[in-house]
């Protein structure tokens, strides 16, 4: 991230991406003038099991089945983007 934005606070807040909801910690900032709502860290991109492909299209992990020695299928399956809604 380039530039200055100004500091918020720091808030705990139930977020919820594609099929996973968690408790997170996020940082607020005041810039209106970014062209995204929301900065990804590398903590949260792990926890929500994200994965983004070469054309910059977002999926998530889901477990499908376990095996016998309790091993698991790891499928990552493809969303729609969400719309925004304001």
């Amino acid at each position: 991230m380039s530039g200055s934005s100004n500091f918020v606070g720091v808030a705990n807040i139930k977020l919820q991406i594609f099929n996973i909801t968690k408790s997170v910690q996020v940082y607020v900032v005041d810039n209106s003038s970014r062209d995204h709502d929301i900065l990804l860290g590398l903590d949260i991109i792990s926890l929500f099991k994200l994965r983004q492909d070469e054309h910059l299209r977002v999926s998530q992990a889901s477990v499908t089945e376990r095996g016998e020695d309790g091993s698991c299928c790891i499928l990552y399956q493809r969303k729609e983007t969400a719309k925004r809604k304001i």
